[in-house]
């Protein structure tokens, strides 16, 4: 009798614990979920936003560097960088210099297609997310607009 009730409290406390792994494994995954959601809207708002204000002064590398550094420096946010239509860097915030290597193949596809691009990726020893949307002069296509943030926090 005394072995049957240890064995039942045993099982209880392994099903319990069972449970409670499973649930808070389902509880983590859905969390995560809610908030990638979450920061791929709000890079969308800022990175449609900011095409207008990077559209505007396209024309002035200087403006552009300025605007560049006023909007980069944001919650979250690594960094800022404006391509031009080949793929060439013409400003990008400096805390983003020394990770953005190469063209991301997001800025790539959104101005190919012209239409924006969102990616979850690793860059250096950072993981981000990298919104790219393309910019526009005239109804074309002139470059892209990367806005990379953080997602480690």
């Amino acid at each position: 009798m005394r072995l049957l009730s240890v064995r039942l409290i045993l099982s209880l406390i392994i099903g319990i614990t069972l449970v409670s792994l499973a649930f808070s494994y389902y509880e983590v995954l859905r969390e995560k979920r809610v908030l990638r959601s979450q920061l791929e809207r709000s890079s969308e708002e800022l990175g449609e936003s900011f095409a207008l204000n990077v559209e505007k002064s396209w024309d002035s590398a200087r403006t552009l560097q300025r605007t560049v550094q006023r909007f980069g420096n944001r919650e979250h946010l690594l960094g800022v960088a404006v391509y031009d239509l080949h793929g060439k860097l013409v400003a990008i915030t400096p805390e983003l210099q020394p990770i953005l290597g190469a063209v991301p193949g997001d800025m790539t596809r959104a101005i190919k297609e012209n239409r924006s691009q969102s990616s979850f990726g690793r860059l250096d020893k950072y993981r981000v997310h990298i919104f790219a949307v393309p910019l526009h002069r005239d109804d074309e296509v002139t470059g892209g607009l990367a806005v990379v943030h953080d997602v480690d926090y």
